[in-house]
């Protein structure tokens, strides 16, 4: 518009109101003013909603990624913690929560040692102050007692928190559930010690007693027993943890092996794992439940315990005061020392196969000696009667035996002769020497008798 003022030498623009009366001039220096002014504002004003549009997008940028990071935190198969510079619990993910066994509400606000005994706290806050002069990752295994009783072992790692101008604000920290690697060990171990047993040839109820209790220290609640399977029936059983009377009971029934014989003597039977977690209405028990129940005993599966060869052996058993079976992964613990019992006896069985084979060479080495001796005893004495000379030549050592006869019939004493093949030869007259030596040589080599 101001350019066209000027092609046109146009100074002033007249102003009239709504009739069209002229109520003013505006200069074309004014208008100038008014128009840049006008379009300064707008510019200002373009430039505030640009930036508006901005801080929205670069907002809601922000809300997208803190929103992201939450899921994250929330979904993260490991637990994590946020406490400030003095211990105290900022942020906890629900797996952390999970992982001690307390509420998030129960936490935060609080310090982060929720659930660690004195001991770990002292190991712990030992191993930070290390990993921090030596400017290295933390990290350590614990334990931890749950509010249930429960005991969690875990993996912790942490780390300090620092703002913009690199001043430590606070502590982030993660755990990870490790109870199962470290039960897993615990069982290698517990395995390991059994097998030493085994190889050791300790006796075979030591050896059950140690699996026994192995096994209830593992098996929540459970009370495990091991018994014997021989012509038939169910025999000896090792229980120590069993009430006295109830294994008295079982021990001295002769129960049969058969189906409908509570749960051992049906697994003996159909040679598989038997689950009864309920006793009192399942019918394998229905003519044997009053005793068990009598004794507070409401669960009881059983597996078979087979030899090298699949030869029943006997049968372990699995008791519990609450109605219950054992889990999948405790079947399989289960199934693996029954495995390690079909050892133990076969071991034992094997070695007294072997002591009564020993028992029985030594038998007939002493018959056999004895029956030498005698027959030793009866060639001398068949010497001595009959007044001959006699000799004898093991060709194979390269010896001559000479009887007493015979050195006297030769003028000499008892010790004055050896065993020597020399001391027959050197004995020979010189003109009969090569006779004898020619028919000798002729009958060894299976050309005449001698």
């Amino acid at each position: 518009m101001l350019n066209l003022f000027e092609q046109l030498q146009v100074s002033h623009l007249p102003i009239v109101d709504d009739s069209d009366r002229l109520v003013g001039l505006i200069s074309n220096s004014s208008l100038h003013q008014i128009l840049s002014s006008i379009a300064l504002q707008q510019l200002k004003d373009q430039d505030h909603v640009q930036t508006d549009l901005l801080r929205q997008q670069s907002e809601a940028r922000l809300r997208a990624s803190e929103q992201r990071y939450v899921s994250l935190l929330a979904a993260s198969p490991v637990g994590i913690v946020h406490t400030d510079l003095e211990g105290i619990c900022t942020y906890a993910n629900e797996r952390y929560c999970e992982i001690i066994g307390i509420e998030p509400a129960k936490l935060i606000g609080q310090f982060w040692f929720q659930g660690h005994t004195s001991d770990n706290l002292e190991r712990i806050n030992q191993e930070f102050e290390r990993s921090l002069c030596e400017n290295r990752p933390f990290q350590i295994e614990y334990s931890i007692q749950r509010p249930d009783g429960a005991e969690v072992w875990v993996y912790g790692q942490a780390v300090v928190e620092y703002d913009a101008e690199g001043q430590k604000i606070g502590y982030i920290g993660t755990t990870t559930d490790i109870s199962d690697r470290k039960l897993a060990e615990s069982l290698l171990a517990s395995q390991h010690k059994i097998l030493e047993l085994i190889a050791k040839a300790e006796p075979l109820t030591d050896i059950f007693e140690t699996l026994l209790k192995t096994m209830e220290s593992y098996l929540t609640g459970a009370v495990c027993s091991i018994t014997l399977c021989r012509d038939g029936q169910l025999c000896e059983v090792t229980a120590p943890s069993l009430p006295q009377n109830y294994a008295a009971a079982l021990a001295g029934a002769n129960l049969p092996i058969a189906e409908g014989v509570g749960s051992c003597g049906t697994a003996a039977f159909r040679r598989e794992l038997v689950l009864v977690p309920d006793i009192d209405n399942d019918p394998l028990w229905q003519d044997y439940k009053s005793l068990a129940l009598g004794c507070g005993f409401q669960a009881c599966s059983s597996i078979p315990i087979f030899s090298s060869d699949q030869t029943l052996l006997g049968i372990f058993g699995i008791y519990y005061r609450e109605k219950k079976a054992p889990q999948s992964h405790e079947l399989d613990w289960i199934a693996q020392v029954a495995n390690i019992v079909g050892i133990a006896i076969d071991r034992q069985q094997a070695t007294q196969v072997l002591t009564q084979l020993n028992q029985d060479l030594e038998i007939r080495v002493t018959e056999r000696t004895a029956a030498l001796q005698m027959s030793e005893e009866r060639w001398q004495l068949a010497l001595k009667g009959s007044n001959a000379g006699i000799w004898d030549w093991d060709i194979t050592g390269n010896k001559k035996f000479f009887s007493t006869r015979w050195k006297e019939m030769r003028g000499f004493a008892e010790d004055e002769i050896s065993d020597s093949v020399n001391e027959c030869e050197s004995r020979v007259h010189p003109d009969d020497y090569d006779r004898i030596f020619a028919q000798l040589n002729a009958h060894l080599a299976g050309e005449t008798e001698f």
